[in-house]
């Protein structure tokens, strides 16, 4: 992570990053966590700025999940940064000077991941039809005002979702039969398909 300390902005994105990354039971803090550590904030302007474009947490986990895969073992004590994640993070302070600012945020640490052109992030991204400079204007955008009370709103949906594991849990369950597998062929045997899931989804 380098020499400089962290500011509160990287320190909360590493932060639910590592906690992405061990829910996945993954044993390294890629950019892919990065993204997801964003997308876990959804009052702050990246977050706001990607649900904008349509791209949200949920949805998100369960293509990492997909990708990566969802290990047997839990996570080992500590999570070493992926080079790429470690560059995302150092390039995070040059994102907030050029933007004017003189504290690194979570919108910043976002941006630093669209340079990282040959990431799993900026894949997971272009895969859901981000185009970077769109993206880059919509944070402009997000950061220029404050969070607006349906936003608001909205975050506070999406973590009472959480909270509660139906939505988020179905993604999650989407996610794992899509990587297929032990955990995939387990959930099949217990009745539990696509189409089950997609009947929760659809639930009041």
């Amino acid at each position: 992570m380098g020499a400089e300390p962290l500011s509160d902005g990287e320190r909360a994105v590493v932060a639910a990053a590592e906690s992405e990354a061990r829910k996945l039971r993954h044993d390294r803090l890629g950019t892919e966590h990065l993204l997801l550590g964003v997308l876990s904030r959804p009052d702050e302007p990246g977050a706001r700025a990607l649900a904008k474009l349509g791209v949200t947490l949920g949805p998100t986990r369960a293509q990492v999940m997909r990708i990566v895969g969802l290990p047997e073992t839990p996570s080992p004590p500590a999570l070493t940064q992926t080079p790429m994640a470690r560059s995302a993070l150092g390039g995070a302070l040059r994102e907030a000077i050029e933007a004017g600012e003189t504290t690194v945020a979570t919108e910043h640490v976002l941006l630093a991941l669209l340079r990282e052109r040959d990431s799993l992030a900026v894949r997971l991204l272009r895969d859901a039809g981000v185009d970077p400079r769109t993206l880059r204007e919509e944070v402009a955008s997000a950061a220029a005002a404050p969070a607006s009370a349906p936003a608001a709103a909205a975050g506070s949906e999406a973590l009472a979702g959480d909270d509660a594991g139906a939505g988020l849990g179905a993604h999650v369950l989407l996610g794992v039969l899509a990587a297929g597998g032990p955990a995939a062929d387990l959930l099949r045997a217990h009745g539990v398909d696509e189409a089950a899931v997609g009947a929760l989804l659809r639930r009041p």
